[in-house]
């Protein structure tokens, strides 16, 4: 006779910023995932979840945030960004001649639900490497550079678990490789005893 798992398996939701899934998981108590977004945004989002958990009466933990980014570490930043741009500028351009739907297919998003998620949305536009950068979509740079813009975001938006892509665009085998053991080696490591330091308070908009 098959066991049944007490408590259930965690269960982990993920959204573009869906404020009706925000809540739902929130409701839940489930780990809220977003997904690929400006870090603005996610801190945003990450702090509608804590409104909505309030609501429901508990206080949320960093635990039960996570973000889905993409990471590549070089040598150096100027190295790092003289890499990577073929490959995340190709993407960012075979994306934007894919037309933007709305994921939300089974629940009727409100509005505004649908508003924020185009507002944030990165696929569907033509992008530089500088401005996913700069935006805070991607982090790219060298060891240092990718562990402190890292943990700056950690501490904005509040959140405990990082859902890194290391593969990107057309980026090749043996330079996913390096990547990975680059993330693996020289980033991963800080972060294993660090929780968010501040988390920037106020209702989410």
């Amino acid at each position: 006779m098959a066991s049944i798992s007490q408590p259930h398996p965690p269960i982990w939701i993920p959204s573009q910023g869906s404020g009706s899934t925000i809540r739902r998981a929130a409701q839940m108590r489930c780990t809220y995932c977003q997904t690929l977004s400006p870090i603005a945004a996610v801190a945003r989002f990450f702090q509608l979840y804590r409104d909505e958990a309030e609501k429901a009466g508990y206080t949320a933990s960093a635990d039960q945030l996570a973000w889905s980014n993409t990471i590549y570490v070089g040598d150096a930043d100027a190295k790092a960004i003289r890499e990577a741009r073929p490959h995340l500028e190709g993407w960012s351009i075979t994306s934007s001649k894919c037309q933007s739907r709305c994921c939300c297919r089974r629940a009727t998003p409100t509005r505004a639900s649908i508003k924020r998620v185009r507002n944030v949305k990165v696929t569907g536009k033509t992008q530089s490497i500088e401005e996913f950068v700069a935006s805070g979509v991607v982090i790219v740079g060298s060891p240092e550079t990718v562990r402190e813009k890292l943990a700056e975001y950690q501490d904005l938006a509040g959140f405990n678990t990082s859902l890194t892509k290391t593969q990107f665009g057309t980026l090749p085998n043996e330079m996913v490789r390096v990547n990975m053991t680059a993330v693996a080696e020289a980033v991963i490591p800080h972060f294993r005893d660090r929780a968010p330091r501040r988390t920037v308070r106020g209702a989410a908009e």
